[in-house]
């Protein structure tokens, strides 16, 4: 609840054990992921490197080595909530990334723990935060630099909540209940990105009305694109159908 947390603080520990040099390296971090820039900060692949497990033992490793000196950081133990953080985000990602297996009847329920599990710590970091937010008498020596802002952004907050509990009630509905096996590398939005800019590609803008013949087009060419993706590994690959296998019941 006290301990900061920030890009700034990743890059601190990162050129610090020889980041942006010659000298091999633990994440495949890189230059591109501390330019403050529009596009680094929508590229998904650089976010994925930075939320990673790599990064985490890096921190780690930061903090534990007595002869690391991290800037003007008195104490590098305020490094393990950001260690912590990034640890959760990387479950979170593997897990809708589907590195931990599809949704099944049988597994079900630990997915659902793992899901809630995480939320849980968020929950719990929130609510510290409020707290002090709403009781800065409590906390004499944070009443000066405790904010709202100490928190990820209303909005966020509100999506990875949400992202989560969608998660859950999915793997309810229909593994537990009615016996489906879904890959959660389909439960994303990329089919609709890609209906929709292709509707505005083909009437050429956003202000322009989608006749029936341009929306099936469009259904047709983000349907060819997501087929295209078959042949990628990685976080670049292509998914399979949302139900992959229903058992009897």
């Amino acid at each position: 609840g006290s301990c900061p947390m920030s890009l700034k603080m990743i890059e601190l520990v990162w050129r610090t054990l020889g980041g942006g040099t010659t000298q091999m390296q633990q994440t495949k971090l890189s230059e591109l992921t501390f330019n403050r820039d529009s596009k680094s900060r929508m590229d998904c692949t650089e976010t994925c490197r930075l939320l990673s497990n790599s990064t985490a033992r890096m921190i780690k490793t930061a903090i534990e080595d007595d002869s690391v000196e991290l800037g003007n950081f008195e104490n590098k133990k305020v490094f393990y909530p950001l260690m912590w953080y990034i640890q959760h985000m990387n479950n979170l990602i593997d897990i809708m990334n589907g590195r931990e297996g599809h949704y099944t009847p049988q597994n079900g329920l630990v997915m659902q723990e793992k899901l809630l599990a995480i939320l849980d710590w968020f929950s719990k970091w929130k609510n510290d935060h409020d707290k002090r937010i709403s009781d800065p008498d409590d906390y004499p020596d944070m009443k000066k630099s405790r904010t709202e802002y100490n928190f990820l952004a209303p909005i966020t907050w509100d999506c990875l909540r949400n992202l989560i509990l969608g998660h859950v009630f999915i793997i309810q509905y229909y593994c537990i209940e009615r016996g489906f096996t879904i890959d959660p590398r389909t439960l994303n939005t990329d089919p609709v990105e890609q209906h929709f800019g292709n509707g505005r590609q083909f009437v050429g803008g956003s202000t322009h009305g989608l006749t029936a013949r341009g929306w099936n087009h469009a259904d047709q060419k983000a349907g060819l694109a997501r087929m295209r993706g078959y042949g990628a590994v990685g976080n670049c690959q292509g998914s399979g159908e949302h139900f992959t296998k229903m058992e009897k019941f």
